[in-house]
């Protein structure tokens, strides 16, 4: 894994933080904040075992894929863009750019005669 994408981990992992933190604050959700300590916690620790790990894009696309899958569903529930739907874009935006920059997404696309 590169350094651009461990840099965009390091900064999602800070906001999902920070989200989890302001959601207790805000609404005194306690699922919130372990939530967001847990997953934040868990993708850190692919983040920085990425050496030693055989494969680490997909234990750590398999986890934003989950992360993505409940924002989306929390959206869909509740219709408020704040937090679910800007965090369910935000996760499926960062999944995009994680495994384009390692290479893993490529363009396909066949340029015309």
């Amino acid at each position: 894994m590169n350094r651009k994408s461990k840099i965009i981990l390091l900064s999602y992992i800070a906001l999902l933080s920070a989200g989890g933190v302001m959601g207790y604050i805000k609404s005194g959700s306690l699922m919130s904040l372990v939530m967001s300590q847990v997953f934040g916690l868990a993708l850190l620790a692919l983040v920085l075992l990425s050496k030693k790990i055989q494969k680490p894009l997909t234990y750590i696309s398999m986890v934003l894929l989950f992360i993505d899958s409940f924002f989306t569903y929390r959206f869909l529930k509740t219709w408020k863009v704040m937090p679910s739907g800007v965090f369910a874009i935000l996760t499926f935006c960062v999944l995009v750019v994680v495994l384009k920059t390692n290479g893993q997404l490529r363009n396909k696309a066949r340029r015309a005669p």
